[in-house]
């Protein structure tokens, strides 16, 4: 799991899961649970966000204090895959989602049981297995009649 985690639509187990994650992180970053989960993981995010700029304090005090004066490449490195993976899974996600939206507009069927069919197929095929799914969706909004 991860903090930013969309439950699925009416997954009370999915949601009693994640519920259970977002305490136990609060709780050890003694974190208070006032409000509703999402004030919580609002509360976790930031702690999260404070914890590594820290961290990136901390290391700079140490390079300081041995007298370097430049950062090693190694770290910056160390810094930046994170970040590049996450923008090329991104990259890769918003393919995808256009391709179907192409594909969605020229389906002549029910339009919800195509999406339902893709969500399914890259959640447990192509993103995800039976056991392990995804938590891809296909995103799509309804106009004013309740159309897709």
């Amino acid at each position: 799991m991860h903090i930013s985690y969309v439950i699925p639509h009416n997954d009370e187990e999915k949601l009693r899961e994640y519920t259970q994650f977002i305490s136990r992180e609060c709780r050890i970053r003694s974190i208070p649970m006032n409000g509703r989960l999402d004030d919580w993981r609002t509360a976790l995010q930031e702690c999260v966000a404070l914890e590594k700029a820290l961290s990136h304090l901390e290391m700079v005090k140490k390079w300081h204090e041995s007298g370097l004066v430049t950062i090693p490449l190694v770290v910056v490195i160390e810094i930046l895959i994170p970040c590049i993976l996450h923008c090329e899974n991104r990259v890769g996600e918003k393919f995808i989602t256009m391709l179907l939206r192409r594909q969605l507009d020229q389906y002549t069927g029910p339009k919800m049981d195509f999406i339902d069919s893709m969500d399914r197929m890259f959640q447990t095929k192509v993103l995800g297995t039976m056991t392990s799914p995804s938590h891809w969706r296909l995103k799509h909004s309804k106009d004013s009649e309740g159309q897709i």
